[in-house]
């Protein structure tokens, strides 16, 4: 279990302790009572998370199990008491950060690790029959029993969606702090408390992508290396790079994954469609804006600039669910490609964390001022990027 000798460090500057034990009033004066409470909260919930894996040990073999693919990788010299103070951190730090701290989160992931294992091993079977069961296989059979099981998976995950998702309605009275933004900064502090320094930027990355996973309502499982190296250079990169973003474990979700890569030429071209564009834009941006935003965004999704890749998602209805998902996964590569040009020393991992949490604060900060003007901000925000800044004006001249 975690360390009791190791107790949560108070964060500096907007995201001030965490600390639930022997926090002193100076320490909580300098803080924002109301960014105070949601610290207290989360605080909380690590507590819960720490007694949750240290109570029942079935509870903390299948959270392991699920979380192994993102967990800190371990150096040479780092004894066994270190790897599992190491394993226990990071478990309760990904239930925490997602609002799972809970009998009902744990079970809810405790039922995914059981039925992604049990799909993969019926694929596996059916790959290789010398491994399957003593019950006669049959291929129609088989695949009936995964279907099954992937809509049962789908269900419990949007469920885990809902959970985590969830933290973006805590919020003081005042509005001005949401458990939902705060809760990555309050991992983050803490972080830097229990893990060795050459540890906490992989430690951050991992956290990013599987609160990701799990507030998305994907299945969850490593994102393969070589769709991790993917840069935002062909339609077919972003093709292959959307549907394994969502889709990522091998074997679960096939066929979802294959109709999601044959639907990508489509999704692709979606928005050089004028009636498509003029439809979507209609309402929700001011018509003396329309001719612009139309030539901003006629393009194929992997042409366009991020900023109107954010609007063409923010316009774009929830229930085309496979274009909102492929808009958002070009946000990611795009931003990713960028934050690679920029640094070329970024691990593939830490550029992908980086272009995801930068992708869903793009599209954040247009609500800011409520749902309905989300896309006039954006609007608003893609024509400025458009309009060359004075100096620009005064160098072309």
């Amino acid at each position: 279990m975690i360390s009791s000798s190791t107790q949560l460090s108070p964060l500096t500057g907007a995201t001030s302790p965490v600390s639930t034990t022997e926090n002193t009033q100076t320490e909580k004066a300098a803080v924002n009572p109301e960014l105070q409470t949601l610290q207290d909260v989360f605080s909380d919930r690590l507590k819960k998370a720490e007694s949750l894996l240290s109570d029942d040990l079935y509870v903390r073999d299948d959270i392991y199990d699920l979380f192994r693919p993102f967990a800190p990788s371990h150096n040479a010299n780092d004894s066994d008491r270190c790897i599992e103070r190491d394993n226990d951190n990071f478990a309760a730090l990904a239930l925490a950060q997602c609002n799972l701290a809970s009998i009902q989160g744990t079970l809810i992931l405790q039922q995914v690790n059981d039925i992604q294992n049990v799909i993969i091993k019926k694929i596996i079977s059916l790959e290789d029959p010398s491994v399957a069961t003593s019950e006669e296989p049959t291929l129609e059979r088989d695949l009936g029993a995964i279907s099954r099981e992937e809509q049962t998976l789908e269900a419990l995950e949007r469920d885990l969606g809902a959970i985590s998702r969830a933290d973006n309605q805590i919020k003081p009275k005042s509005g001005s702090y949401c458990m939902g933004i705060e809760r990555q900064g309050f991992a983050e502090k803490q972080i830097e408390a229990w893990f060795q320094e050459d540890k906490q930027q992989r430690v951050k990355d991992a956290l990013i992508l599987l609160k990701n996973q799990i507030t998305s309502g994907g299945d969850i499982g490593p994102i393969g290396a070589q769709i991790m190296k993917l840069k935002l250079e062909t339609a077919g990169d972003l093709a292959t790079f959307s549907a394994n973003f969502k889709y990522p474990n091998p074997g679960i979700f096939n066929q979802a994954r294959e109709e999601l890569l044959n639907k990508s030429s489509d999704l692709e071209q979606h928005f050089t469609n004028k009636e498509n564009l003029t439809r979507a834009l209609q309402g929700n941006v001011p018509e003396d804006q329309m001719e612009q935003l139309i030539q901003a965004l006629s393009h194929p999704v992997s042409e366009m600039s991020t900023k109107a890749m954010v609007l063409a998602s923010i316009i774009t209805h929830h229930t085309e669910k496979d274009l909102k998902s492929y808009l958002k996964a070009a946000q990611i590569l795009s931003l990713k490609t960028q934050a690679q040009a920029d640094n070329p020393a970024l691990s593939d991992r830490t550029a992908l964390a980086m272009g995801l949490e930068r992708s869903d604060a793009m599209v954040r900060e247009h609500y800011q001022g409520g749902e309905k003007w989300a896309a006039r901000n954006a609007a608003d925000a893609l024509i400025n990027s458009l309009t060359p800044m004075p100096e620009d004006l005064t160098t072309t001249a």
